[in-house]
């Protein structure tokens, strides 16, 4: 996996490999917080993964390349060498800590338990 500038100029995840749907790609790792930032991932009730480069440019998208469970991610279709890796920020975080509007479809990206 490698960080580079993507579309737009923004800086994204991008896959080095070959990997089949349903093929797990690695294991995420960094130091695990009880507090969410722009660059934690959910992966427990109260537990936000602070993940480094290049896991930290993974942006989201509403048909992801991957799907994180846990620790692991997932190839959530075939992915090829160069493909922007993406996930469904909806999937895996409560409430985002910075919640937008997406570039795919317009909708507003803000965690499955978001409360208006």
């Amino acid at each position: 996996m490698i960080a580079k500038f993507g579309t737009n100029n923004m800086k994204g995840m991008f896959a080095s490999d070959h990997y089949n749907n349903g093929d797990p790609i690695c294991e995420l790792e960094g130091l695990e917080l009880s507090v969410r930032d722009r660059y934690t991932i959910q992966i427990g009730k109260t537990v936000h993964l602070n993940v480094s480069e290049p896991y930290r440019y993974m942006n989201h998208h509403c048909s992801p390349s991957v799907k994180i469970e846990g620790k692991i991610m997932l190839a959530a279709k075939d992915i090829e060498p160069g493909d922007e890796i993406t996930f469904d920020y909806n999937t895996t975080e409560d409430v985002l800590a910075c919640p937008f509007e997406c570039n795919c479809c317009g909708k507003k990206i803000h965690g499955k338990f978001y409360e208006n």
